[in-house]
């Protein structure tokens, strides 16, 4: 069984704020990811190069 477990992600909010140096401080990677690279990671998982 695969899972994924993003953080947070830039993406095209409406309303609210984020405090992107607090929220990268956060991150296992030291910044913030994009919606693309978890799009990638999710392909990925359930293609050929994943279990599943």
């Amino acid at each position: 069984m695969e899972a994924l477990y993003p953080g947070a992600a830039v993406a095209d909010v409406v309303g609210g704020e984020l405090d992107r140096r607090q929220a990268e401080s956060g991150q296992a990677i030291d910044r913030i990811g994009t919606t693309d690279e978890i799009a990638q990671a999710v392909l990925w998982l359930s293609g050929p190069g994943g279990i599943g």
